[in-house]
């Protein structure tokens, strides 16, 4: 017997951060599909239930259309139950505002539970461990949304007789043992929406075989988000700088999301050919940027005896900012405001 744990899906977000309008409409879509791709995954291995352990949207006056779109898929996938824990996004009291299909079951407030043979799927949006009554004879799986320590205790959960806790509420799969019996997992979300939510996502799988609960992680991502760093430190030309970036592409998916981080050492004079670059990538990609992490290198003896302004300037600096990439974006400012540069 077979389950799908999810999490995080975040239906109906903006996307407005760092995306032209264009292309935040199509991940808005692209977020919808996910769902629909997860339902698919779930009839096709013969799940009998799939877990949503909140956030299935991203705020709780979802439109019109996305509950629709929600009801219709689950409806549309009638051999699969779909139980449903609200999170902190969806509101803890939420209404689809319509009749909800058969198959698609909420927990409550309280600890609600589902039975699929020897497995109970036990969940409840307000966390009360003291009530939580679990046959231990039986395969327990709990199901929380939010974070150990803040929202839940893990360790109050110890020795209860749950054998996986399917947690909602951080966006990357992670695990943890509860006890000698359990597992707790994080499955994240299966699209990254930004650069805060970078690598491999999707959902994790449970296989009841009779005797032992398994589990694995099962990516499906549409795109893929990455952050790259890239030592720029020997890149003095545009032809370099370029063959670095390019170099570091390599096996990077074009579909995907994609930040490049420079990072390195650079000297006073160095020109940057970062938009140029980016133009030219950005046909590439789904989405590309870069972003400028490099620290400027002064050696304070080259300025010791410098008696113009820049000279005194960069002494200043160096004495009065100890941060030293703080110290290098004044540096940068200030020598171009010195040639007539103009700042954006």
């Amino acid at each position: 017997m077979k389950f799908l744990h999810c999490a995080d899906l975040h239906l109906d977000a903006a996307l407005r951060s760092g995306l032209p309008a264009e292309k935040a409409r199509e991940r808005r879509s692209e977020l919808l599909s996910a769902f629909t791709r997860l339902a698919d995954a779930a009839t096709n291995c013969g799940a009998a239930a799939v877990i949503i352990a909140g956030d299935l949207f991203d705020r709780s006056a979802v439109t019109l259309r996305t509950r629709r779109f929600v009801t219709e898929t689950i409806a549309s996938h009638p051999s699969v139950d779909f139980l449903l824990l609200p999170g902190n996004h969806d509101g803890r009291r939420f209404e689809f505002g319509e009749s909800l299909p058969e198959n698609l079951k909420l927990f409550g407030e309280d600890w609600t539970s589902f039975e699929y043979g020897d497995v109970v799927i036990t969940g409840a949006t307000v966390y009360d461990p003291a009530s939580l009554s679990l046959d231990q004879s039986r395969v327990n799986v709990v199901v929380l949304h939010g974070a150990d320590g803040q929202d839940f205790k893990l360790r109050e959960l110890k020795n209860r007789g749950i054998d996986y806790l399917a947690l909602g509420h951080y966006h990357s799969f992670s695990e943890t043992k509860i006890d000698r019996r359990g597992v707790a997992c994080y499955s994240g979300c299966l699209e990254g929406r930004g650069f805060d939510e970078c690598g491999e996502k999707g959902y994790v799988l449970l296989d009841f075989d009779g005797k032992k609960l398994s589990h694995e992680f099962v990516p499906c991502s549409d795109r893929v988000v990455s952050i790259i760093d890239v030592d720029l430190t020997e890149g003095k030309s545009l032809n370099s700088q370029r063959e670095l970036i390019l170099s570091s592409l390599n096996g990077v998916d074009r579909r995907g999301m994609v930040r490049v981080n420079v990072v390195g050492n650079y000297e006073l004079g160095r020109e940057n050919y970062f938009d140029t670059i980016t133009r030219e990538l950005e046909r590439e990609f789904f989405h590309f940027e870069i972003s400028d992490s490099s620290i400027l290198y002064i050696d304070p003896a080259d300025y010791k005896n410098d008696v113009s302004l820049k000279g005194e300037f960069i002494r200043l600096c160096m004495k009065e900012i100890s941060d030293e990439a703080e110290r290098s974006r004044v540096i940068s400012c200030g020598i171009r405001a010195l040639r007539g540069e103009e700042l954006l």
